[in-house]
């Protein structure tokens, strides 16, 4: 016997035609929800498998301003989810909350001069399950991503924009110092500060009726700590921190 539930209920809201917009106003705000429920369970099933089940919630709203030559974005994306196993148990698979706040003046064309306000964490701890007993590596504001930036945003239509700053201050925070050493922050301190270039772009578009595409993509290089020295005592250029996002609405 085999049993599979799937329960989806969306609301999506990111086309122009769904934007909660007040009359002779500049603000536009609108976003999507969804909630995802699955549950499966096998008894005398020749194919195999493992009794489960698993819930995964996800919200995304903005709230955007945009007059003249000014152009004020305001994101936040929240998500969270778990699964549970017969054999592994509880575990989450998602777990995100990214606020972000962008202020542009045109300056010419499709530039904008542009300063970003980023933060970026998660809601409950995460584990490494690949040592026995599991070791925990991040928890709520373990780590707390902070970016600072200024820099210029191409916007040449309302789908693709890309933000671009050689001047960045990312500050990288703990609230517990058990986590300092695993994200390179000195011991008994809660904060290490970086200063570099980052790249954030963004496109977003319906590509057939009631499906929306949407995907993020940040990269970030320190311009303090460009080396890392290896276990072995030789050196190599660090590598950049980099973060991407893909979407699917349907």
């Amino acid at each position: 016997v085999l049993i599979f539930v799937l329960f989806t209920p969306v609301n999506s809201q990111t086309t122009d035609s769904t934007l909660v917009t007040a009359k002779d106003t500049a603000w536009k705000a609108g976003g999507s929800a969804t909630l995802t429920f699955s549950q499966s369970a096998f008894s005398n099933w020749s194919a195999g498998g493992e009794n489960a089940y698993a819930l995964n919630g996800r919200f995304s709203g903005f709230l955007n301003y945009v007059f003249d030559k000014v152009n004020w974005e305001n994101t936040l994306d929240i998500a969270y989810g778990f699964t549970n196993q017969k054999n592994t148990g509880f575990r989450k698979n998602d777990d995100l909350f990214d606020l972000t706040s962008k202020y542009g003046y045109q300056a010419g064309g499709n530039w904008y001069y542009s300063g970003m306000f980023n933060l970026m964490s998660q809601f409950s701890p995460g584990y490494d399950y690949g040592v026995e007993p599991k070791d925990t590596i991040s928890d709520f504001l373990s780590p707390l991503n902070i970016n600072l930036a200024l820099g210029m945003d191409y916007k040449p239509n309302d789908n693709f924009s890309a933000f671009l700053s050689p001047a960045n201050l990312k500050m990288v925070y703990v609230s517990d110092l058990m986590f300092s050493e695993r994200f390179s922050i000195d011991e008994g301190k809660h904060v290490r500060v970086e200063i570099g270039f980052i790249a954030r772009l963004k496109y977003q578009k319906e590509i057939v009726k009631n499906i929306d595409f949407i995907t993020k993509l940040d990269v970030f290089y320190d311009y303090l700590q460009t080396k890392i020295t290896l276990e072995d005592g030789s050196d190599r250029f660090r590598s950049p921190f980099v973060n991407w996002e893909v979407l699917i609405n349907m």
